[in-house]
């Protein structure tokens, strides 16, 4: 029961800056996953027209 208090207790008594920074990571892993996602279907597609046109 200790434990689970002092988590709790943690959590409630973070700064807002630690709150906003945990956001902004998320925020920027996201996109970072994103941006990859898109990254690899624009190489499939280039790798499909060289080739289509090479054909």
């Amino acid at each position: 029961m200790g434990q689970e208090l002092t988590v709790v207790e943690r959590v409630r008594y973070l700064p807002a800056r630690v709150h906003l920074a945990a956001v902004v990571v998320a925020i920027l892993a996201g996109g970072l996953v994103l941006m990859r996602g898109r990254a690899a279907l624009l190489h499939q597609s280039n790798a499909l027209a060289e080739a289509n046109t090479a054909a």
